[in-house]
């Protein structure tokens, strides 16, 4: 299964979705929340991936987390200050990195 051609059709039918919601004007227009339609949907497409093919897990795991944390600073800047979003990402990465060593995986 390669990464690629299923992100880039997770990247698609999220750029329609969100075509759909604000065309539609179920939301209003924000442009402060394009990253939050495109990284979200892609960052948990890219943990998944890692989590279900086995292929370099951390890697994954560590992108896709980044791009979920854009994903909501972008989403929640009004009400909770982006730096503690990317300090709780920091924190749970380096948890995670310490747990994969102590594993014996790298």
């Amino acid at each position: 299964m390669a990464y690629g051609p299923y992100a880039l059709a997770v990247i698609a039918a999220s750029i329609g979705v969100m075509a759909i919601a604000y065309g539609a004007a179920l939301l209003p227009f924000n442009p402060l929340h394009i990253p939050a339609w495109l990284f979200g949907p892609l960052g948990a497409y890219t943990v998944l991936y890692g989590v279900l093919t086995r292929r370099d897990p951390m890697y994954y795991a560590l992108w896709g987390s980044i791009m979920v944390a854009i994903a909501a600073s972008s989403a929640l800047y009004e009400v909770v200050n982006p730096l503690v979003i990317v300090g709780v990402v920091i924190v749970l990465l380096v948890i995670a990195a310490l747990v994969s060593r102590a594993r014996g995986g790298g």
